[in-house]
């Protein structure tokens, strides 16, 4: 077990699929793309849009036949520099 999964509060799994995200101040949902979940919450993947820490949200996504609609708040962000 490497340092990074040590320090979670749940373990993490693979699960590529789809979100529909709307942020709190939008009219309309963006298309995002999870890279992996838990217990506590989704990892996705943002392109092209700043989100911050804190920034409240709209979830809608379909998982194992369950169309599931929800409410949370973006914990962390990442920023990635582009490679040139």
């Amino acid at each position: 077990m490497d340092g990074e999964e040590t320090k979670r509060r749940a373990k993490r799994k693979d699960f590529l699929c789809e979100i529909e995200v709307r942020f709190v101040g939008q009219d309309s949902y963006t298309t995002l793309a999870v890279k992996d979940i838990s217990a506590l919450g989704l990892r996705v993947i943002v392109v092209g849009k700043l989100i911050r820490a804190g920034d409240s949200l709209e979830i809608k996504m379909w998982i194992i036949g369950r169309d599931i609609q929800c409410k949370g708040k973006v914990a962390w962000v990442l920023l990635l520099r582009p490679c040139l």
